[in-house]
């Protein structure tokens, strides 16, 4: 895999709190969608309007009636922008996605117009990374305000992690390729053998919360195993405990994670 691609990914999980001049997007043309506004210094693909309109459409459809979820509704902004901005400073906020919840503004790096110097440092972007990006920060703006999520399971953005890894550009909703890739590659990693005998020992407890992907890997071995009712369990969660004696999760529940894992 591509350097840029764990660089990306690996910094959604930060947090910043850094100056922004939220005005300033206005100095840049404006594209209009049906559910928002796009400012961007080159033209936007009408390929990229159409898939984030279906993006707002299905992500809100799944994460309502599929998870459950409360959404709040509402026109959102996006600021598709170089690395170097009158509105932002990606480099020191370390991110290339982020977005402020209240007023519904979500900003992305502009990766088609990224400086050579660091495409051939770090590669080329994921060919998802625009809707990768949008999700997880549309998920944000969608859920936060309406939701209280567990922060044991760090459930705000372990939920946002989870939508971003799915393909909610077309229906029926799939795990999308970059992720199928990333899986392929992270898995072994994740779980090496030692994990995989704790999980046998101590089921879904020995599973790491914090700076980890061991819970959205879960999440999606009950997304992609149709265990729908599960997955909305789990959302709802204070924490994993809850989890495990409202779902009556069982040794053979665990021996049937372990074999989704190995079969990656």
């Amino acid at each position: 895999m591509k350097a840029i691609i764990p660089v990306i990914i690996v910094l959604l999980f930060s947090g910043c709190s850094y100056q922004i001049r939220h005005d300033n997007l206005l100095l840049y043309p404006k594209t209009e969608t049906q559910y928002g506004i796009i400012y961007s210094a080159y033209p936007v693909k009408q390929s990229i309007t159409n898939e984030f309109d279906t993006i707002y459409i299905n992500l809100n459809k799944y994460l309502s009636q599929d998870l459950s979820v409360d959404t709040r509704l509402g026109n959102v902004t996006v600021g598709i922008l170089p690395l170097s901005n009158p509105v932002c400073d990606f480099a020191k906020r370390g991110t290339t996605t982020f977005t402020y919840v209240k007023p519904r503004i979500i900003y992305l790096v502009d990766i088609d117009h990224i400086p050579t110097n660091i495409t051939e440092k770090y590669g080329n972007a994921p060919s998802d990374y625009y809707q990768n990006g949008f999700t997880h920060e549309l998920t944000h703006v969608l859920t936060i305000q309406s939701n209280h999520f567990s922060d044991s399971l760090s459930m705000k953005e372990r939920l946002a992690i989870f939508c971003s890894f799915l393909d909610f550009t077309s229906t029926p909703i799939t795990i999308s390729k970059e992720t199928t890739n990333f899986l392929k590659e992270s898995l072994k990693d994740s779980f090496t053998d030692t994990k995989i005998n704790d999980l046998k020992k101590r089921s879904l407890k020995s599973l790491t919360i914090v700076n980890s992907y061991d819970l959205v890997i879960f999440m999606l071995y009950l997304f992609e195993t149709n265990n729908t009712q599960m997955l909305k369990e789990l959302v709802k969660s204070n924490n994993i405990n809850k989890f495990i004696r409202k779902v009556n999760w069982n040794n053979e529940n665990t021996s049937d994670f372990i074999s989704w894992i190995k079969s990656k």
